[in-house]
Protein backbone atom coordinates (compact mmCIF):
# COMPACT_ATOMS: atom_id res chain seq x y z
CA UNK A 1 0.00 0.00 0.00
CA UNK A 2 1.70 3.70 -1.27
CA UNK A 3 3.34 5.12 2.13
CA UNK A 4 1.61 8.49 1.69
CA UNK A 5 -1.65 6.70 1.82
CA UNK A 6 -0.77 5.07 5.04
CA UNK A 7 0.79 8.47 6.47
CA UNK A 8 -2.54 9.99 5.67
CA UNK A 9 -4.68 7.38 7.35
CA UNK A 10 -2.51 7.23 10.26
CA UNK A 11 -2.97 11.14 10.80
CA UNK A 12 -6.66 11.49 10.05
CA UNK A 13 -6.95 8.57 12.84
CA UNK A 14 -4.80 10.78 15.09
CA UNK A 15 -7.80 13.51 14.67
CA UNK A 16 -10.46 11.33 15.64
CA UNK A 17 -8.73 9.91 18.58
CA UNK A 18 -7.65 13.89 19.72
CA UNK A 19 -11.35 15.11 18.86
CA UNK A 20 -12.82 11.81 21.10
CA UNK A 21 -10.30 12.22 23.99
CA UNK A 22 -10.80 16.03 24.21
CA UNK A 23 -14.89 15.95 24.58
CA UNK A 24 -13.98 13.06 27.35
CA UNK A 25 -12.00 14.95 29.61
CA UNK A 26 -13.99 17.86 28.85
CA UNK A 27 -16.96 15.99 30.18
CA UNK A 28 -14.56 15.13 33.12
CA UNK A 29 -13.95 18.57 33.89
CA UNK A 30 -10.01 18.53 33.34
CA UNK A 31 -10.53 21.17 31.29
CA UNK A 32 -6.43 21.90 31.43
CA UNK A 33 -5.42 18.61 29.28
CA UNK A 34 -7.84 19.89 26.15
CA UNK A 35 -5.23 22.39 25.16
CA UNK A 36 -2.51 19.61 24.53
CA UNK A 37 -5.40 17.75 22.54
CA UNK A 38 -5.98 20.57 20.42
CA UNK A 39 -2.27 20.99 19.44
CA UNK A 40 -1.99 17.52 19.04
CA UNK A 41 -5.51 17.68 17.00
CA UNK A 42 -4.13 20.52 14.78
CA UNK A 43 -0.47 18.52 14.24
CA UNK A 44 -2.33 15.36 13.10
CA UNK A 45 -4.75 16.94 10.55
CA UNK A 46 -1.81 18.72 9.17
CA UNK A 47 -0.28 15.38 8.89
CA UNK A 48 -2.99 13.23 7.59
CA UNK A 49 -4.81 16.19 5.62
CA UNK A 50 -1.23 17.70 4.45
CA UNK A 51 -0.65 13.68 2.63
CA UNK A 52 -3.72 13.15 1.57
CA UNK A 53 -4.15 16.51 -0.41
CA UNK A 54 -0.62 16.75 -2.05
CA UNK A 55 -1.13 13.31 -2.91
CA UNK A 56 -4.55 12.41 -3.76
CA UNK A 57 -3.58 9.55 -6.13
CA UNK A 58 -2.27 7.99 -3.58
CA UNK A 59 -5.93 6.40 -2.53
CA UNK A 60 -6.50 3.42 -3.88
CA UNK A 61 -8.98 3.18 -6.43
CA UNK A 62 -11.35 0.05 -6.50
CA UNK A 63 -11.27 -1.96 -9.79
CA UNK A 64 -7.12 -1.83 -10.37
CA UNK A 65 -7.16 1.35 -12.10
CA UNK A 66 -3.69 2.38 -13.74
CA UNK A 67 -4.14 5.87 -12.68
CA UNK A 68 -0.47 7.85 -12.20
CA UNK A 69 0.41 8.57 -8.86
CA UNK A 70 0.54 12.33 -6.91
CA UNK A 71 1.88 15.02 -8.42
CA UNK A 72 5.23 16.24 -8.03
CA UNK A 73 5.82 18.30 -5.02
CA UNK A 74 7.44 21.70 -4.92
CA UNK A 75 11.09 21.50 -6.27
CA UNK A 76 13.38 21.28 -3.10
CA UNK A 77 16.78 22.05 -3.57
CA UNK A 78 18.64 18.93 -4.21
CA UNK A 79 22.10 20.92 -4.64
CA UNK A 80 24.90 18.41 -3.51
CA UNK A 81 28.77 20.11 -2.49
CA UNK A 82 29.67 23.65 -3.78
CA UNK A 83 33.07 21.00 -5.27
CA UNK A 84 31.40 19.77 -8.34
CA UNK A 85 32.88 20.33 -11.70
CA UNK A 86 32.28 23.61 -13.67
CA UNK A 87 29.37 22.80 -16.23
CA UNK A 88 29.15 23.53 -20.08
CA UNK A 89 26.85 25.48 -22.37
CA UNK A 90 25.62 28.52 -23.01
CA UNK A 91 24.04 30.90 -20.48
CA UNK A 92 21.44 33.10 -22.42
CA UNK A 93 19.46 36.16 -20.34
CA UNK A 94 16.84 36.77 -22.91
CA UNK A 95 15.19 33.27 -23.43
CA UNK A 96 16.53 32.99 -26.78
CA UNK A 97 16.18 29.52 -28.50
CA UNK A 98 18.68 27.05 -29.34
CA UNK A 99 17.80 26.69 -33.55
CA UNK A 100 20.21 23.50 -32.89
CA UNK A 101 18.48 20.34 -35.05
CA UNK A 102 14.97 21.60 -34.32
CA UNK A 103 13.46 20.30 -37.60
CA UNK A 104 15.65 16.83 -37.22
CA UNK A 105 14.88 15.71 -33.56
CA UNK A 106 12.34 12.61 -32.85
CA UNK A 107 8.76 13.48 -31.13
CA UNK A 108 6.57 11.37 -29.83
CA UNK A 109 3.80 12.17 -32.07
CA UNK A 110 2.89 14.56 -34.95
CA UNK A 111 2.94 18.65 -33.79
CA UNK A 112 -0.20 19.68 -32.33
CA UNK A 113 -1.99 23.07 -32.43
CA UNK A 114 -3.89 25.74 -31.43
CA UNK A 115 -5.21 29.27 -31.13
CA UNK A 116 -1.37 31.29 -31.66
CA UNK A 117 0.50 28.08 -31.10
CA UNK A 118 2.45 25.05 -32.03
CA UNK A 119 3.17 22.10 -29.89
CA UNK A 120 6.40 21.02 -31.45
CA UNK A 121 8.03 18.25 -29.23
CA UNK A 122 6.82 15.87 -26.74
CA UNK A 123 8.77 13.50 -24.75
CA UNK A 124 7.92 11.26 -21.85
CA UNK A 125 11.00 9.41 -20.21
CA UNK A 126 10.26 6.49 -17.93
CA UNK A 127 12.94 5.22 -15.40
CA UNK A 128 13.44 3.76 -11.78
CA UNK A 129 15.70 5.31 -9.53
CA UNK A 130 18.17 3.53 -7.23
CA UNK A 131 15.66 2.48 -4.85
CA UNK A 132 13.19 0.80 -7.14
CA UNK A 133 11.06 4.35 -7.36
CA UNK A 134 9.29 4.22 -11.16
CA UNK A 135 10.02 7.85 -12.59
CA UNK A 136 8.15 9.67 -15.43
CA UNK A 137 9.55 13.05 -16.55
CA UNK A 138 7.34 15.00 -19.17
CA UNK A 139 8.26 17.61 -21.74
CA UNK A 140 6.36 19.47 -23.96
CA UNK A 141 7.58 22.41 -26.06
CA UNK A 142 5.06 25.02 -26.98
CA UNK A 143 5.85 27.95 -29.81
CA UNK A 144 3.69 31.07 -30.05
CA UNK A 145 3.57 30.92 -33.76
CA UNK A 146 1.08 34.22 -33.59
CA UNK A 147 1.45 37.45 -33.47
CA UNK A 148 0.98 38.71 -30.26
CA UNK A 149 2.17 37.41 -26.51
CA UNK A 150 0.57 34.63 -24.93
CA UNK A 151 0.07 33.38 -21.32
CA UNK A 152 0.02 30.10 -20.32
CA UNK A 153 -1.61 29.01 -17.35
CA UNK A 154 -1.54 25.71 -16.26
CA UNK A 155 -2.54 22.46 -18.58
CA UNK A 156 -2.74 18.96 -18.78
CA UNK A 157 -1.89 16.16 -20.74
CA UNK A 158 -2.60 12.26 -20.65
CA UNK A 159 0.18 9.70 -21.10
CA UNK A 160 -0.17 6.50 -23.07
CA UNK A 161 2.06 3.06 -22.90
CA UNK A 162 3.29 1.80 -26.26
CA UNK A 163 -0.04 0.18 -27.16
CA UNK A 164 -2.15 3.26 -26.72
CA UNK A 165 -4.00 2.39 -23.59
CA UNK A 166 -4.16 4.98 -21.25
CA UNK A 167 -1.83 4.89 -17.50
CA UNK A 168 -2.21 8.66 -15.86
CA UNK A 169 -4.01 11.61 -16.77
CA UNK A 170 -2.60 14.64 -14.89
CA UNK A 171 -3.91 18.28 -14.94
CA UNK A 172 -2.44 21.37 -13.52
CA UNK A 173 0.82 21.27 -15.14
CA UNK A 174 2.64 24.44 -15.36
CA UNK A 175 4.77 26.51 -18.04
CA UNK A 176 7.81 27.89 -18.28
CA UNK A 177 8.09 30.76 -18.82
CA UNK A 178 4.49 32.35 -18.35
CA UNK A 179 4.52 34.61 -20.93
CA UNK A 180 5.71 34.45 -24.44
CA UNK A 181 6.10 36.44 -27.36
CA UNK A 182 6.14 35.31 -31.36
CA UNK A 183 8.58 33.00 -32.22
CA UNK A 184 9.71 32.36 -28.40
CA UNK A 185 8.90 28.51 -26.75
CA UNK A 186 7.96 28.23 -23.37
CA UNK A 187 7.73 24.30 -21.90
CA UNK A 188 5.39 22.16 -20.14
CA UNK A 189 7.60 20.06 -17.50
CA UNK A 190 6.66 17.66 -14.92
CA UNK A 191 8.68 15.29 -12.86
CA UNK A 192 6.84 12.75 -11.02
CA UNK A 193 6.13 9.19 -10.28
CA UNK A 194 4.03 6.37 -11.92
CA UNK A 195 2.64 3.24 -9.97
CA UNK A 196 3.21 0.52 -12.48
CA UNK A 197 6.16 -0.03 -15.36
CA UNK A 198 5.11 1.19 -18.52
CA UNK A 199 5.00 -1.43 -21.62
CA UNK A 200 6.99 0.12 -24.53
CA UNK A 201 7.56 3.57 -25.44
CA UNK A 202 5.40 6.24 -23.71
CA UNK A 203 3.98 9.06 -25.37
CA UNK A 204 2.84 12.15 -23.79
CA UNK A 205 -0.69 14.04 -25.49
CA UNK A 206 -0.52 17.84 -23.87
CA UNK A 207 -3.11 20.11 -23.59
CA UNK A 208 -1.51 23.25 -22.93
CA UNK A 209 -3.68 26.80 -21.79
CA UNK A 210 -2.91 29.87 -24.10
CA UNK A 211 -4.62 32.68 -24.18
CA UNK A 212 -3.98 36.27 -25.60
CA UNK A 213 -1.52 37.90 -22.87
CA UNK A 214 -2.54 41.06 -20.79
CA UNK A 215 0.42 41.34 -18.80
CA UNK A 216 4.22 42.21 -19.71
CA UNK A 217 6.68 39.39 -20.77
CA UNK A 218 9.00 40.21 -18.50
CA UNK A 219 12.74 39.04 -18.72
CA UNK A 220 15.01 39.70 -15.41
CA UNK A 221 18.59 39.61 -16.37
CA UNK A 222 21.07 36.79 -15.40
CA UNK A 223 24.77 36.51 -15.57
CA UNK A 224 27.40 34.31 -14.14
CA UNK A 225 25.48 31.10 -14.94
CA UNK A 226 27.42 27.64 -14.53
CA UNK A 227 26.24 23.96 -14.66
CA UNK A 228 28.26 21.58 -12.25
CA UNK A 229 27.48 18.32 -10.51
CA UNK A 230 28.07 16.68 -7.08
CA UNK A 231 29.91 14.25 -6.21
CA UNK A 232 26.71 11.92 -6.39
CA UNK A 233 25.81 13.28 -10.27
CA UNK A 234 23.17 15.89 -9.74
CA UNK A 235 23.37 18.69 -11.37
CA UNK A 236 22.76 22.44 -10.41
CA UNK A 237 22.80 25.70 -11.76
CA UNK A 238 24.42 28.72 -10.01
CA UNK A 239 24.27 32.11 -11.15
CA UNK A 240 22.93 35.83 -10.70
CA UNK A 241 19.49 37.15 -11.36
CA UNK A 242 18.74 41.14 -11.52
CA UNK A 243 15.63 42.63 -11.06
CA UNK A 244 16.34 45.47 -14.36
CA UNK A 245 12.58 46.70 -13.82
CA UNK A 246 11.12 49.39 -11.65
CA UNK A 247 8.90 47.76 -9.80
CA UNK A 248 9.45 44.76 -6.95
CA UNK A 249 8.90 41.23 -7.45
CA UNK A 250 7.25 38.97 -4.41
CA UNK A 251 8.36 36.14 -6.55
CA UNK A 252 10.73 35.32 -9.12
CA UNK A 253 10.84 32.04 -11.14
CA UNK A 254 14.43 31.09 -12.42
CA UNK A 255 14.13 28.39 -14.98
CA UNK A 256 16.93 26.59 -16.83
CA UNK A 257 16.12 24.35 -19.48
CA UNK A 258 18.71 21.70 -20.38
CA UNK A 259 19.09 21.10 -23.93
CA UNK A 260 21.75 18.39 -25.86
CA UNK A 261 23.54 18.50 -29.10
CA UNK A 262 20.65 18.51 -31.23
CA UNK A 263 18.84 21.46 -29.14
CA UNK A 264 16.26 19.04 -28.25
CA UNK A 265 15.73 19.73 -24.47
CA UNK A 266 16.36 16.89 -21.88
CA UNK A 267 15.68 18.52 -18.25
CA UNK A 268 14.69 21.57 -16.40
CA UNK A 269 16.29 22.84 -13.21
CA UNK A 270 14.42 25.63 -11.12
CA UNK A 271 14.11 27.99 -8.00
CA UNK A 272 12.02 30.23 -6.95
CA UNK A 273 13.63 33.52 -5.14
CA UNK A 274 11.01 35.19 -2.48
CA UNK A 275 11.59 38.58 -3.51
CA UNK A 276 13.51 40.89 -5.37
CA UNK A 277 13.58 44.94 -5.34
CA UNK A 278 13.90 47.09 -8.43
CA UNK A 279 17.41 47.27 -9.42
CA UNK A 280 18.33 44.16 -7.15
CA UNK A 281 21.00 41.46 -8.02
CA UNK A 282 21.14 38.25 -5.63
CA UNK A 283 22.71 35.11 -6.33
CA UNK A 284 20.36 31.71 -7.37
CA UNK A 285 21.31 28.06 -7.39
CA UNK A 286 18.51 26.23 -9.23
CA UNK A 287 18.11 22.14 -9.22
CA UNK A 288 15.98 19.47 -10.22
CA UNK A 289 13.80 17.10 -8.67
CA UNK A 290 14.56 14.03 -10.27
CA UNK A 291 16.01 14.26 -13.38
CA UNK A 292 17.03 10.86 -15.60
CA UNK A 293 19.81 9.25 -13.91
CA UNK A 294 21.32 9.28 -17.52
CA UNK A 295 21.25 12.73 -17.87
CA UNK A 296 24.78 14.17 -16.59
CA UNK A 297 26.91 17.23 -16.70
CA UNK A 298 28.57 15.87 -20.32
CA UNK A 299 24.98 15.06 -21.68
CA UNK A 300 23.97 18.89 -21.54
CA UNK A 301 25.37 20.77 -24.75
CA UNK A 302 23.90 24.00 -23.84
CA UNK A 303 21.21 25.57 -21.73
CA UNK A 304 18.29 28.26 -21.47
CA UNK A 305 18.00 30.55 -18.59
CA UNK A 306 14.79 32.26 -18.13
CA UNK A 307 14.19 34.78 -14.80
CA UNK A 308 10.55 36.80 -15.11
CA UNK A 309 8.11 37.67 -12.07
CA UNK A 310 5.11 35.86 -11.11
CA UNK A 311 2.22 37.50 -12.81
CA UNK A 312 -1.56 36.29 -12.40
CA UNK A 313 -3.62 36.20 -15.40
CA UNK A 314 -7.61 36.25 -14.81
Amino acid sequence: MNLFFILGCVGLAGCLIAILLTLLFHAMGRSKIIPLLVYLLSFALFIGGGFLYAHPDAVPVLGGSDEQQADAPAEPDKAGDEDGQAGCGEEQTGGEESQTGDEDRPQDEAAASGEGYAVTYTNAEIFTDSIGTIWCQVIAEIENTGDTDLYLSSGSYDLEDGNGKLIASKSLVPAYPQVISPGEKAYMYEETTLDNEVSGKATVIPRPSAAPASVANIRFITTDVELSSDRYGSLKALGRVENNTGEDSELTYVVVILKNGEGTPIGQMSTIINGLAAGEKVGFQASAFSLPEDITLDDVAGYDVYAYPLQMQF
